[in-house]
Order: structure tokens, then C-alpha cells, then sequence
């Protein structure tokens, strides 16, 4: 029972803290990760109309208001940020691009590439394996190359909802429309953007779903630790047990468990196995009126069978 409590307390402890890396890289690397985000910025900055809103002091990026979409390989990136003044905030939609000659090339490269790709590897079949290892080479390189390509990139649309507001959006920079959010955010319409309010759902879903899973593991944990109580009370007992240590020995352990095992009611049988091999089986029937460490454990049942004898156990020996 209680190498059942750590394993389940280390691998929620794993997943949550997989998981919680996860975000707060994505969240750090928002700017980096993102082309044309500083130049947003800036354009946000400069703008008096943003100036009018948020005030003339300084500003910042809520981190819980970050979120963006990267395609590197169709050369299209899109954000939605906040920047807080002051005075107020400003909610920024925008959307940039990889300049058209650099994007050519790119997909004239990828073309070539795609060409005879199946029949390359079917009469190559052992290319494969190079393939599989180079896959995961441009898994670490993906992040140099977005680095390295942020200065081909231009911003496309730009636009700010003064707090907010959706009823008043101001276009600082190129065609609204062309903003997945724009739509559905300004215009009420989502027939245009519905791809990117799907991803919004999927991921208010997730969200949801990973805080409900999050919270029923809490509350198996918690009976899982209450439970170990009554376990962890039956198991010191009986291997401190002058009885028991006098059949079994000092370095006898518990090999298995069944049956009822609750913060209130004790209704098991433990086999006990010591270090020549020799096995007894010992029932146990307990119980208290509350769960707590300061409530005792009344004993109703305490049998050893070993060796074909059977021992009535001290039920003053249980402590706890």
C-alpha cells in the first residue's frame, strides 16, 4: 500500500511536472518563438492611438494572455498578446508572414524533395533508418531555424481592441480580415475563422479536462494516503508483535494483503514471510469510530496460522 502511494505520488509529481515545463518554456519563448512579435510591439508602442489607451508608462506582457501559432513550413504565424499600461490594455491580434522569394524557394526545395520520396525508400528501404534519426536532428534544429529565419519575416495585419473591446477595433497595420480572430472576436462571424476558434475549444477543453484529471488524482491520493493508515497501523503491529517475531523471526516482511482496508473498518488477512522462506497467514478485524491519528483502533480479531497451529494474537500488542 505504500509503495502504491509513491508510485501514484510520483507519477502525478512527473506528469505534473512535464507538463508544467512545457508551459512556462512556451510562455518564456513567446517573443522568440513568434516572428514579428517585437516589431508588434513597437508598432504598438509608437502608436498614439495605443499611447491614448494604455498611458505613457511602462508596460508589460501578462504571461497568462500569451498565445500564438507558428507554421514554418507554410511561412504563416499568427498571435493574439496583451500589452498593459497604466491606464488600461490593449488586446493585439496580429498575423505575419515569410517574404514571398524566400517562401518560393523554400517550396521549390520541399518539392524536390517530395518527388520520387516513396521510391527513393522503396528501393532504399535501409535509408529509413538514417531518416528516423535526421527526423529527430530536425526536431532540436527547428528552433535555430525560426531564429535564424526571423528576420525574413514581415508583419502582415496588425490590430488592437482598446481593453478588450471587440465592438472597437483599431487597425494599425494591413487587412483585419486576414487575422484569424478578427471575425469572431470583432465581427461576431466565425465562419472564416473557424479553424482557429475550434483550437481555442480544443484547448479551453484540454485545459478543462487536464484540471479534472488533475483533481481526481487529488482525491485518490488523498483516500490513498488515508487508507495507507490503516495498512501502515496492521502491517508495524504485526511485525512488532512478540508473537510474531517469536514464530518468524525478527527479519520477517509482509508479502501480500486482501480484503478490507479503510480509515475506519479493518477487515484483512496478511501474509507474512520471513528471511528462511517460511510463510504464515494472519487475519485481522479492527475498527474505530473516526479516522485520525489520535482515535485508537479497537481489535476484534487477531489469528496467526503457521505450521498447521494456530496463534491468538495479543490484541494489547497493536498500537495505534
Amino acid at each position: 500500500m505504500a509503495a502504491k502511494t509513491r508510485l501514484i505520488i510520483g507519477a502525478w509529481t512527473t506528469a505534473g511536472g512535464i507538463a508544467g515545463v512545457v508551459c512556462v518554456n512556451r510562455i518564456r519563448q513567446f517573443e522568440e518563438r513568434t516572428p514579428c512579435v517585437k516589431n508588434a510591439i513597437r508598432s504598438v508602442v509608437s502608436s498614439g492611438a495605443a499611447r491614448s489607451i494604455i498611458g505613457s508608462g511602462n508596460l508589460s506582457l501578462p504571461w497568462w494572455a500569451k498565445s500564438s501559432n507558428v507554421d514554418l513550413h507554410r511561412g504563416y504565424a499568427s498571435a493574439d498578446f496583451r500589452v498593459v499600461g497604466d491606464s488600461g490594455f490593449v488586446q493585439v491580434l496580429m498575423t505575419s508572414k515569410r517574404q514571398a522569394k524566400v517562401q518560393e524557394t523554400m517550396e521549390e526545395n520541399l518539392d524536390d524533395e517530395d518527388v520520387s520520396l516513396f521510391e527513393y525508400y522503396w528501393l532504399k528501404p535501409w535509408e529509413l533508418k538514417r531518416a528516423f534519426v535526421n527526423s529527430f536532428k530536425a526536431l532540436r534544429q527547428e528552433k535555430a531555424d525560426a531564429d535564424s529565419d526571423v528576420n525574413k519575416w514581415d508583419v502582415d495585419s496588425l490590430l488592437i481592441l482598446p481593453n478588450g473591446d471587440g465592438h472597437k477595433p483599431i487597425v494599425l497595420q494591413g487587412d483585419p480580415y486576414a487575422v484569424p480572430h478578427y471575425e469572431a472576436l470583432c465581427l461576431r462571424r466565425d465562419a472564416t475563422s473557424k479553424d482557429d476558434a475550434s483550437r481555442r475549444r480544443l484547448y479551453w477543453a484540454i485545459g478543462l479536462s487536464a484540471a479534472a484529471a488533475g483533481l481526481a488524482g487529488f482525491i485518490r491520493l488523498f483516500k490513498s494516503m488515508r487508507l495507507s493508515q490503516s495498512y501502515g497501523f496492521v502491517s508495524r503491529s504485526l511485525l512488532s508483535h512478540t508473537a510474531v517475531t517469536r514464530v518468524m523471526g525478527l527479519e520477517s516482511s509482509v508479502q501480500s494483503s486482501s480484503g478490507t482496508f479503510t480509515a475506519n473498518y479493518i477487515n484483512g488477512r496478511l501474509r507474512l514471510v520471513n528471511s528462511a522462506g517460511s510463510v504464515a497467514d494472519v487475519d485481522v478485524t479492527a475498527s474505530r469510530e473516526t479516522a485520525g491519528r489520535s482515535n485508537t483502533w479497537r481489535i476484534l480479531l487477531a489469528r496467526m496460522r503457521h505450521g498447521g497451529l494456530v496463534y491468538e494474537l495479543d490484541k494489547k500488542q497493536f498500537q495505534g
